[in-house]
Order: structure tokens, then sequence, then C-alpha cells
């Protein structure tokens, strides 16, 4: 509890990030970004629908069962956002069953990629690190620090030598893919993880090879026209890497 409190008065954006999703914060923070009663209600019936979805064994079941990995990711995203844990909230329970489950299905090499075929593979790998990254940074238990380490080193290995990310490790990168690791890794610095400066710098050059106008517009592979998702994507991207607004 020091800690997040000391984080939420932070001019650190990183620290500031986690901490407001500390119930004791998050209200006050929502309110000046916009927040009302009325929203705040729909985020309460969303959880609680959520909750209800979730099976017995802890994860979300998704029609083909090669996205389980990363459906129950994507379900426990929203609890970690809105300050739910495994020691405070009203779905302590919920998240401690998803992530239980989640580290269950890690490989000893931290793969997440779950029992999926090509295409899920990276995509619910990134999802999970996410999660395993969040619920360590939010709660400081070590029980959750090694597999979100070992999940960030299986994704520094996964790289291509384009900077990129795609389905499976080591394959010529895609913006879509790519978006979720860097999304990871930058979970992974907020919450005081170890993530290598060469794995950035390395990103930001596959960047630079799907973007044009100076950075302005962004395609899902290299030689590809721009689209406005990856163009989302890769501005978000960039911001994670560093980039200011001008």
């Amino acid at each position: 509890p020091g800690r997040i409190k000391q984080w939420a008065a932070s001019a650190d954006p990183i620290r500031r990030g986690l901490a407001v999703r500390d119930p004791r914060f998050r209200v006050q923070v929502a309110k000046q970004e916009g927040a009302t009663t009325l929203t705040e209600a729909a985020v309460a019936r969303a959880l609680q629908w959520l909750s209800k979805e979730q099976v017995g064994d802890g994860h979300w079941e998704s029609r083909d069962k090669s996205w389980n990995v990363a459906e129950t990711a994507l379900a426990l995203l929203p609890f970690l956002g809105a300050g739910q844990t495994p020691a405070a909230g009203r779905y302590q329970d919920t998240v401690s069953k998803g992530l239980r489950w989640l580290i269950a299905q890690q490989k000893p090499d931290g793969d997440l990629r779950g029992s999926g075929g090509d295409q899920p593979g990276m995509y619910g790998h990134g999802i999970a690190t996410i999660v395993l990254c969040d619920a360590y940074g939010l709660t400081g238990d070590e029980l959750l620090r090694r597999p979100a380490q070992k999940a960030i080193d299986f994704i520094v290995r996964a790289q291509a030598k384009d900077g990129g990310w795609r389905y499976q490790p080591r394959q010529p990168g895609d913006t879509s893919v790519v978006g979720w690791q860097l999304m990871a890794l930058q979970s992974a610095r907020m919450s005081g993880l170890q993530v290598p400066d060469e794995t950035m710098e390395l990103a930001s050059h596959y960047l630079d090879l799907v973007s044009s106008q100076g950075g302005a517009l962004y395609a899902y592979q290299p030689g590809n026209a721009p689209t406005p998702t990856m163009t989302a994507e890769g501005l978000l991207c960039r911001m994670y890497l560093g980039w200011r607004k001008n």
C-alpha cells in the first residue's frame, strides 16, 4: 500500500499508470478523466458478467479452444484495470483462479502460447504476459514475479531479426502482433521487471520499416500500404518507446 501511494503521487507516468488502478485512487482519477456514476456502473456490470462466464478451473472458454489462453487473459485484463487483484476487491477469487490457470499453462521456458495452432501463438502469449506483469505490479507478490519475468524473457527470445514478432517465435514481424508484445514489455517496465534495452531498440527499427510520412502512418508489414488500424497501433507503440505528442 505504501508503494502504491508513493507511485500515485509520482511525476513518473509509468508508476502512476499502475497506481491509479488502486481502488483508493481510481475513483478520484477516473472522475478527473471524465468518468461518471453511469460509466462506473457499466464497468461494474461488465465485471459481474465476466465473472459468471468463468469456468470452474479458472479459465474462460473460447469456441475454438486453441484461443483459451488469449481468451482467459483478455477476460482478466478488465478486472486488473479496475484494481481487482488476488489480494483486494470483490473479485479476488475470480482473479486468483484465472491467474493460477494461466500460470499452469506456462511451459518451463516461459511459453504461454497454450495448445493453440499457428495463429493464436504469440497473440495469446503477449496478452497473458500483460496480465502476469500487471498482476505482479499491482500486488508485488513474489509468486507472480518469476512467471511474469519468464514470459517476458520468452518475448525477448521470440523477437525476429527485423525487430518484430508474428504468430510463432522469430517469424518476420507484423504490426498487429508487435503491438501486443510491446504492450507486454511496457507492462513489465511499469512493474519493475527486466526488459533489455536492445529489445526495445530493435522493435523501434521494425516500426521504422512499416512507417511512412515521417512516422505518421503504419502498415501491417513492410511494403504494405498503411491502414488506420495499424497506424493507431504503431503510434501507441511509439509512445511506449518514448515518442511525445509532437
